[in-house]
């Protein structure tokens, strides 16, 4: 049954469920694992205009600490 039905796609997954408090861990983590995938779980990137109003606030320490450069000026 689990090589007819399987898929690439929509994959089948055994989960022990010998205690019911270890079935549901281990499939919070196998949907958690799977809708993962692909998906860039970082901040976006600031826009340009958010790091500008930013340098004009904050000093030079500050934007280093948040690992932001001023803008015009590279990065050491």
């Amino acid at each position: 049954m689990f090589a007819r039905t399987s898929t690439a796609d929509v994959p089948w997954h055994v989960v022990p469920a010998e205690y019911k408090w270890f079935a549901r861990v281990a499939v919070a983590k196998t949907v958690v694992k799977a809708l993962g995938k692909g998906i860039t779980l970082g901040p976006p990137p600031l826009a340009p205009e958010v790091v500008k109003a930013a340098a004009e606030i904050l000093g030079r320490k500050e934007m280093a600490a948040l690992g932001l450069t001023e803008p015009g000026r590279a990065k050491d």
